[in-house]
């Protein structure tokens, strides 16, 4: 005997691309092939899954074994904005769900896709510990060599030990 039944499945695609906070332009979203930046990097996921009804979103701290931190979503359209805040290497990653209970990753090594990295820059400050300004061209400017800084505070004094200039810089990029 010979019996036959219709059968048919959503398999899901789980896949995403990934936008950057323009550090220039704060608001606006460019795309950066090296997928690296300064702290705090402010990447926008953008979800281009195929026939996912339910998005996890899981971002995955080098430093951290174990330990996720994790975004749900239930639309296609939904993008996902993460910031990332210490100085390290971040994996993220989207499971992708069917309403069938299919279940696709991506990126999943086991599809032969590479795992996709995103770093942030440790932090770095050079001050210069002496400046003359007298119009001789040695040392006549005062530089600050800052990268990945979120707050920075300046006091200059002579050599008397008074004070002659302050600056406090508040979360704001600066030069």
């Amino acid at each position: 005997r010979d019996d036959s039944v219709f059968y048919e499945t959503v398999h899901t695609k789980a896949d995403f691309t990934l936008l950057f906070e323009d550090e220039e332009n704060p608001g606006e979203w460019i795309e950066n092939s090296e997928r690296k930046g300064e702290a705090p990097l402010k990447v926008k996921f953008i979800n281009i899954s195929e026939n996912g009804s339910e998005f996890r979103w899981v971002f995955t701290d080098s430093a951290q074994a174990g330990m996720t931190n994790e975004k749900i979503t239930h639309d296609i359209e939904d993008t996902v904005e993460y910031t990332y805040y210490i100085p390290r290497f971040y994996y993220p990653r989207l499971i992708s769900y069917s309403e069938e209970s299919c279940v696709d990753s991506f990126p999943d090594p086991l599809q032969g896709e590479a795992t996709i990295i995103i770093e942030v820059e440790p932090s770095k400050l050079e001050v210069m510990n002496v400046f003359t300004p007298n119009g001789d061209g040695a040392n006549d400017y005062f530089f600050v060599n800052a990268k990945s800084l979120r707050k920075f505070r300046i006091s200059i004094y002579n050599r008397w030990g008074n004070q002659v200039y302050q600056h406090i810089q508040d979360e704001e990029k600066f030069d």
